[in-house]
């Protein structure tokens, strides 16, 4: 969502099926961002984007989960500390992990 920083940037997701679909727009994320992780849920419909940098100096700690089934964006809590670049993937306890990244 919004506008990007980046000259041409979009600020959208795309999804192409792997069943022999077409790219298509997806939706819109909450905030636009670069260098973020993205870690999908498998028991639901849902893909999280965590981090990032969003321009200047501004490194990101919100995170928000991405509703495949309806397009829709919504913020999840923040993470403690802003970053980009990290790792990120849905345990096999069902727990978000987000490990590594940097403010630099």
């Amino acid at each position: 969502g919004g506008s990007s920083i980046y000259r041409g940037a979009r600020c959208h997701g795309e999804v192409l099926r792997l069943d022999g679909g077409a790219w298509r727009e997806a939706g819109e994320l909450v905030s636009p961002r670069c260098g973020l992780a993205v870690a999908a849920d498998a028991r639901s419909s849902s893909f999280f984007a965590l981090g990032g940098y969003a321009g200047g100096t501004r490194y990101l700690s919100t995170a928000e989960a991405f509703d495949t089934a309806t397009g829709k964006s919504t913020p999840i809590p923040s993470m403690g500390v802003a970053r980009s670049g990290p790792g990120a993937a849905v345990g096999p306890d069902g727990a978000l992990y987000v490990v590594g990244g940097s403010s630099d």
